[in-house]
């Protein structure tokens, strides 16, 4: 589509390089642009996915939560707010984890965290939920380990899918970083 091809001319030129023909403004401008389209046609879930893309994480978030707050407001069950490839609860994550990784100070990504979790329980509640897989054991012995190198682990849906960045909250045993676990469903 029209709107897509304004997303990719946008994004293809995301290096911060300003060159006489495209800078950062025109960037922003066929990004708006094209997000008005999606936005217009009814597509925001699609506008969604390809804001994340092109790594306007803020602005996915806010459309996704308009969203939301519409559904709510006529009375209409989130079952038609569906999460389409692209945005799913780990899409906004990972989206997360890209865009923290350039904020120089752990509060900060703290903050950031904090919102994707109120964010997410309410987009994508089930992404939150309890679930026991077997995955790879690693080098701990466990109690759940059988004969084939695996261990049962329980632990949300969204924490099997996603390793949590322990480097960008100070490590492992930081207060900030168990807390985040914690909320976010990763086993101890």
């Amino acid at each position: 589509s029209f709107a897509e091809a304004l997303f990719l001319i946008a994004s293809s030129h995301r290096s911060g390089k300003d060159s006489m023909y495209f800078n950062d403004h025109m960037r922003q401008k066929l990004i708006s642009h094209g997000t008005m389209i999606l936005l217009g046609c009814g597509y925001f879930t699609h506008a969604a996915k390809m804001l994340l893309e092109a790594g306007e994480y803020n602005i996915a978030i806010a459309i996704c939560s308009k969203a939301i707050a519409k559904r709510i407001r006529t009375n209409k069950g989130l079952e038609e707010v569906t999460c389409g490839e692209g945005t799913k609860a780990q899409d906004f994550f990972h989206a997360a984890v890209e865009r923290t990784r350039r904020m120089p100070r752990v509060a900060e990504r703290c903050k950031t965290f904090f919102q994707l979790f109120y964010f997410i329980r309410e987009w994508d509640p089930s992404s939150l939920s309890w679930e026991r897989r077997k995955v790879r054991a690693g080098a701990s012995q466990s109690n759940f380990r059988d004969e084939f190198g695996t261990q049962v682990v329980e632990q949300s849906v969204l924490a099997h899918e996603c390793s949590f960045p322990y480097q960008l909250f100070d490590g492992e045993d930081s207060p900030q970083c168990n807390k985040l676990r914690a909320m976010f469903g990763y086993a101890k």
